[in-house]
């Protein structure tokens, strides 16, 4: 049996139906359930009842509580609430966790997500977990950042770029994602206690992922750059006076610090393989 947190969620439904669909035993955790799935009441960062493990196997830590945009708040959810969540878990005799980490998260990451994924993952890196770090996430009718950007297309013809757009980002084929998390789950131990990049190797600037999502339309579009701190400060002053919404300031952190060279080096060692982002039909 695999339980899952955050099935709501669009990575986390990824995995629910992949998993479903080769012959897995689902439970979710969370607050409202999945159609045709039992679901067992869980809310991050709240308690965790003394039978919310029964008879699970392996637990597939995806929620992840993205309203949050203060440091303290974020601290006492998303990462005090992950390690308690996966240190009961383990005291109820949970074998096999999977922890959904984020390629946001590497040594000296400055967006308060890769910070508050980097110190879950130090904290459960004691019992030997997998952990997978995805990296912009696609599907078919894609949410995410790339549903965003696939939304700004449609809108607008002119758009700015946060700084000259030469980010270069690593993609992850929803499909491959969840294949992958199908191969853990089988063979749990080859994985086990490795930190896994989950993405295609090949990077994409900014500039040329927009530019591909417009073509998937038949769009031309018309891109000037912009200094990331003009957005960056608006976000900030909505956040500031209480306003939530979707898009956070953390984000252009998160956009414009990546990792300058992550190590793929393990795609090889295990086999793994993903789909390049040029073959996406939208």
């Amino acid at each position: 049996m695999i339980a899952i947190t955050g099935a709501n969620g669009y990575v986390g439904s990824l995995f629910v139906n992949g998993l479903r669909s080769r012959g897995f035993e689902v439970v979710t955790l969370g607050r409202s359930s999945v159609a045709d799935v039992e679901n067992r009441e869980f809310s991050l960062g709240g308690e965790v009842s003394d039978d919310l493990f029964e008879s699970v196997d392996l637990l597939i830590h995806c929620a992840y509580d993205f309203s949050l945009a203060s440091y303290d708040e974020i601290k006492k959810i998303n990462i005090e609430g992950s390690n308690f969540l996966i240190d009961k878990a383990i005291s109820a005799g949970v074998k096999k966790i999977i922890f959904i980490s984020s390629m946001s998260a590497f040594d000296g990451c400055r967006s308060l997500y890769g910070q508050a994924k980097l110190e879950t993952e130090k904290h459960i890196k004691q019992y030997n977990p997998v952990i997978l770090r995805p990296g912009l996430v696609y599907t078919p009718k894609a949410k995410g950042m790339v549903g965003s950007l696939t939304k700004l297309v449609q809108i607008s013809p002119i758009l700015p770029l946060i700084g000259w757009g030469d980010q270069p980002l690593f993609l992850a084929s929803g499909n491959s994602l969840s294949m992958l998390v199908c191969d853990i789950a089988k063979d749990y131990d080859r994985y086990k206690g490795r930190t896994i990049l989950a993405a295609n190797p090949k990077a994409y600037s900014f500039k040329r992922i927009l530019e591909f999502l417009a073509s998937l339309q038949n769009k031309k579009l018309f891109l000037f750059p912009m200094p990331s701190i003009l957005p960056w400060l608006g976000l900030k002053l909505l956040e500031l006076v209480g306003l939530r919404i979707r898009m956070k300031s953390d984000g252009i952190t998160s956009l414009i610090n990546l990792e300058k060279s992550p190590d793929f080096s393990l795609h090889q060692e295990l086999g793994i393989s993903f789909e390049d982002f040029s073959e996406f039909q939208g």
